[in-house]
């Protein structure tokens, strides 16, 4: 799991399940377990500070990319409930 937080103001955006190794490119949406402070308009998704971080594209949002995100790795019971979750 990842906690995605606002570079400038630090708030948390949204928890993340992450699959595979490499940077973040695209959050899709099905895979976001809890969202705290991110607002969709115009297409755009941003922080309640003001500052644009992704582009909306429909299953997922693009992630800026001026580095506009702070990650912050978690490991909880989540990610085993998720994984039961998913699971067939």
């Amino acid at each position: 799991m990842l906690v995605m937080k606002c570079a400038s103001c630090r708030r948390k955006l949204w928890k993340y399940y992450k699959i595979g190794q490499g940077e973040v490119h695209r959050c899709h949406k099905e895979r976001i377990k809890k969202i705290w402070n991110a607002e969709e308009r115009n297409g755009k998704v941003y922080c309640p500070c003001g500052k644009a971080f992704g582009i909306d594209r429909g299953t997922y949002w693009t992630m800026d990319k001026r580095h506009s995100l702070i990650l912050e790795r978690r490991r909880t019971s989540d990610l085993v409930a998720y994984m039961k979750f998913k699971s067939p």
